[in-house]
């Protein structure tokens, strides 16, 4: 999407049908990039719909570099919508540079090519920006959480499994993964 000159909106398919319309409305998008299971679940779209599973074997002749498009710091990367406190969800528009200033050359949090980076944020929460572009403008390697929610057991086998070398996570989930470490 990017490498395009476009920006994504990202949509949380366990939102309320309400809800989606309205983001894919207020935000104006030409196309949507989904799935060929969830598409049931999307509300109406009046622009074009590409199904990446049904275009794999499409998408996967086409060239792997970025179009000539011209786009700069200022181009718009993303919109992430607020949670709508108001009542009404806002649209946060997010440009590259904001991106880059996150994550290049941040202090707060070690990224490189070594890494394993776990991303457990939901990609429609804001969280999920240094998760997903911190390990990939670093070239490490981005580890994908299953979407459901994990229980304690889950998530200890999940790290098991795949080897993350970092990872976000709340005091109190921390905290509850370090209590559940002691029983296992």
């Amino acid at each position: 999407v990017l490498k395009a000159g476009a920006a994504y909106v990202p949509l949380e398919m366990s939102y309320p049908h309400e809800r989606l319309a309205l983001l894919l409305e207020d935000s104006g998008a030409p196309v949507l990039v989904t799935r060929s299971d969830w598409e049931s679940s999307l509300p109406s779209f009046f622009g074009a719909t590409l199904l990446l599973d049904d275009e794999a074997p499409l998408l996967a002749r086409k060239p792997t570099h970025a179009p000539a498009v011209p786009s700069s710091a200022d181009s718009l990367a993303y919109v992430m919508f607020t949670s709508g406190s108001t009542g009404r969800p806002k649209g946060v528009m997010v440009p590259h540079r904001g991106v880059v200033r996150l994550v290049c050359g941040a202090s707060y949090f070690r990224f490189g090519p070594e890494h394993r980076y776990l991303q457990l944020a939901p990609t429609a929460f804001d969280g999920s920006t240094i998760e997903i572009w911190g390990a990939l403008l670093h070239g490490a390697q981005l580890v994908l959480a299953p979407p459901h929610s994990l229980s304690l057991e889950e998530l200890a086998a999940f790290f098991r499994r795949h080897a993350p070398t970092s990872v976000s996570l709340t005091t109190a989930l921390f905290e509850q993964m370090a209590l559940h470490q002691g029983e296992t």
